[in-house]
């Protein structure tokens, strides 16, 4: 054979390719791989060193390729540095010896591409590829003289469709060029089956090259008829082309001998005919409205149309239709269509057609809105309707979506016109509180809500419960923006917030925050203890169309704010209730708890009292159930000698006898005495601790079911104190602590209360009971969140 027809030599070493390709035999018929520069090691044991090259020509031909000696190939030795003479062991050939190896005849294939067509094609498209196929040869380049070629035509399925002749301007391209002549290309149910396509010299497959072939057409049945309808019976039509099975239309260069090609039909894919279309329909994310007349450019429709996936649609009727409630009120009405927009109609009537140029590519959507003008006398429910109208970019088909002059064939949301309301409402918050002076504290938050209609609030007045006093200034928030900040107005008796710009949007709901800056109170001045409560009285607003409202007689009242100079905090501490720890006989921690004076100032505590729940659980008893010897501890001090421990009934419950449940015991109650107080300085902490011997409850061995049991609670006050402010005695009980509207002693109408206790407001501030006392004094309304029970079982 010619040395040309191998090529392409390549080395590999156990599999692995060393080196460059080396493209063709030297003048003497050797090819020679130099290493030199980039050798190869080999480990010990046995190598395969391959030889691969392309056979590109030599049919029927024979050559031989052989290692000439072993010399031929050089190995050195790398710890010596010396050549060595290596065993070779051949695979196909025998080293040194002759061996022969045939090269057949020239063969094609024809494969279809991955990427063959398989979409839809457009009715009446021009020069369309119906298949696409990879032609490869092997053994040597082949020449292709012919190539018939068919279309299959299916009626809607699997029917074949007889009425197809055949598809005009058929043509076949080689690597994008074509080759042959335009012939039309028949359908394999007519007697004549097939187009040959007569190719002469123009299609040449070499080994290594292979070649790209398109079958093209219109998509038109040239008999005259143009039978290639979209619907027809059973579905739509489909296409697929086929090159028909060929013998002896193939050579091979070198052999000269024939090839079929291809030896058996080979199709493309199947291909449906189509032509473009339009969908239109509500856009569900504009939902039903109601709206408030008169108003401009009010969206009262929104569509959505969609080209689908075969064509473009060239747009030219847009047609919107109005129910008589639409059409009477409506003017200036216009369409917005993806980025465009129509004309304006200074007059809406029932139907309202523009006529545009849009293209609208295929497998696209674009939003189609409706707006116009509504009048202020504008009623009932408004529908507006559409009908769009188009010609395929392609196919010069006829389109529509929805229907003409109908307002319910594609119908857009229901716009109702109605009147807009707004309302004040307090929200709610804060709760009850009582709160140190000398900070901001929120007072209150209030509810604008609108319905149907945006609004604005240019202003807003507030009442703070005659505690103005207390209130150096007031802010209106919205969030953590502060609106405006305004002293008190004695003159008119309210907070005046003016020149506000609140929006509040259609059928929403802006909560507003008012702020107190408190000033530091003082119960000679008369300004501690006072309830701040916020009330809102007025707001001025106006609507969206300049309407200027004024609700000037609101009551909408926030929770109380009751205002001290400092305010303490109580915190139980939650005691080990084991029976390890409650042993008849043994003094124990009965109750613990904590009061927290804040940076405001001190506090001072004058009496409090926990109460008593008993259970007696039987027979069992060792005695009549009690807590006796009790004192009070100070942060771990001793302090019983400062204060008087008492029951409800004024009893000591210092000694042995205590408190008990056949006395009927309800109270523990602990007093300063005399003048005296315990005083918690501003920022300071004081833990209380009060301590007792039980007595009396089942012992160990005990058959009773129900377990002895007490309890002490400390209750916050469920009210505020008001007006007593002063220590009294009253004429009942007289050794226990309460609270009355004056100093003077043997008040039978002062209160009793579960805490009593001071911000040192007052000039002098004394803790005499009676006469002398000062009128800074409360109890614990709103101050025992963090207290609770102690219950102590045996």
């Amino acid at each position: 054979i010619n040395y040309t027809d191998v090529q392409n030599f390549r080395l590999f070493v156990d599999g692995v390719m060393i080196g460059s390709a080396i493209q063709s035999l030297d003048a003497n018929g050797y090819v020679t791989f130099d290493m030199t520069s980039n050798p190869v090691t080999l480990q010990t044991g046995s190598r395969e060193i391959k030889v691969v090259a392309d056979i590109v020509g030599g049919s029927n031909r024979n050559f031989t390729f052989s290692l000439r000696t072993a010399a031929d190939a050089t190995f050195i030795e790398s710890q010596y540095n010396v050549n060595i003479l290596p065993t070779v062991t051949a695979g196909a050939f025998t080293a040194q010896t002759t061996g022969y190896s045939s090269i057949n005849e020239g063969t094609i294939s024809i494969i279809k591409a991955t990427d063959s067509p398989s979409a839809n094609v457009v009715d009446l498209a021009s020069n369309v590829t119906l298949a696409k196929y990879t032609l490869k040869a092997a053994g040597e380049k082949v020449k292709v003289d012919t190539l018939k070629v068919a279309v299959v035509c299916y009626d809607g399925g699997s029917t074949a469709n007889g009425n197809v002749g055949y598809l005009r301007n058929g043509a076949l391209y080689a690597n994008g060029v074509q080759i042959g002549s335009t012939s039309n290309l028949y359908c394999t149910q007519y007697t004549t089956t097939y187009t040959t396509f007569n190719l002469g010299s123009s299609l040449v497959v070499d080994p290594l090259t292979p070649v790209t072939l398109e079958v093209k057409a219109d998509i038109y049945d040239a008999d005259g008829t143009d039978d290639i309808a979209v619907n027809v019976s059973g579905g739509l039509q489909t296409l697929k082309a086929r090159i028909v099975a060929s013998t002896g239309n193939g050579q091979g260069q070198t052999s000269l001998q024939t090839v079929d090609v291809p030896s058996t039909a080979v199709d493309g894919n199947s291909l449906t005919v189509a032509t473009g279309g339009l969908s239109l329909s509500q856009y569900t994310a504009y939902t039903t409205q109601a709206v408030v007349p008169p108003l401009t450019a009010q969206k009262i429709a929104h569509f959505t149309l969609s080209a689908n996936t075969t064509e473009a649609v060239n747009v030219n009727t847009i047609e919107v239709n109005l129910n008589a409630v639409a059409s009477s009120y409506a003017t200036n009405l216009y369409v917005k269509y993806g980025n465009n927009t129509t004309a304006t109609k200074s007059s809406a009537a029932a139907e309202n057609t523009w006529y545009v140029n849009y293209t609208l590519p295929a497998s696209t959507t674009i939003d189609v809105e409706v707006f116009a003008d509504i009048s202020s006398t504008a009623a009932g429910t408004a529908y507006a309707g559409m009908y769009v109208a188009g010609t395929t970019a392609n196919s010069a088909t006829a389109v529509t979506a929805g229907t003409t002059n109908d307002y319910t064939s594609i119908q857009g949301q229901a716009i109702t016109f109605t009147s807009g309301a707004f309302a004040e409402s307090f929200a709610g918050a804060p709760g009850n509180q009582v709160v140190a002076g000398n900070q901001a504290v929120e007072a209150g938050k209030f509810k604008l809500t609108s319905s149907y209609q945006a609004y604005t609030v240019s202003e807003m007045r507030f009442s703070a419960n005659s505690a103005n006093a207390v209130i150096l200034s007031a802010s209106l928030k919205d969030g953590s923006t502060v609106l405006k900040t305004e002293p008190y107005n004695n003159a008119l008796g309210y907070f005046n917030f003016t020149g506000l710009n609140i929006e509040v949007p259609a059928s929403t709901t802006k909560t507003i925050s008012l702020v107190y800056n408190l000033s530091i109170p003082s119960a000679t001045a008369g300004t501690s203890g006072l309830d701040a409560k916020a009330r809102l009285t007025y707001v001025k607003r106006s609507d969206s169309n300049g309407s200027v409202t004024e609700d000037s007689s609101l009551t909408y009242d926030a929770n109380s704010t009751i205002v001290f100079r400092s305010v303490p905090v109580l915190t139980q501490t939650v005691l080990n209730t084991t029976n390890a720890d409650f042993v008849n006989g043994n003094a124990i921690d009965l109750y613990k708890f904590t009061v927290a004076a804040p940076v405001q100032g001190d506090v001072s505590v004058k009496q409090f009292k926990l109460n008593i729940t008993w259970v007696d659980g039987g027979t069992d008893d060792t005695g009549t159930i009690k807590v006796g010897s009790l004192k009070l501890l100070k942060d771990g001090i001793d302090i019983t000698t400062s204060v008087t421990i008492q029951d409800e009934n004024g009893y000591s419950a210092e000694g042995t006898g205590g408190v008990s449940e056949s006395g009927s015991d309800t109270a523990i109650v602990v007093t300063w005495d005399g003048t005296t107080e315990d005083n918690i300085t501003a920022g300071g902490l004081t833990t209380y601790t009060l301590k007792g011997t039980p007595a009396g409850f089942h012992i160990a061995g005990a058959t009773d079911t129900i377990k002895d049991s007490f309890a002490l609670t400390f209750a916050p006050d469920t009210s505020a104190n008001g007006t007593k402010a002063y220590l009294n005695a009253g004429t009942s009980t007289t050794t226990i602590a309460k609270l009355h509207t004056s100093a003077a002693s043997g008040s039978g109408s002062a209160t009793d209360y579960n805490l009593i206790w001071s911000d040192e407001s007052a000039v002098a501030h004394s803790a005499s009971v009676g006469a002398s006392s000062t009128g800074d004094w409360a109890n614990s309304y709103l101050l025992g969140n963090n207290m609770g029970s102690q219950v102590w079982t045996k």
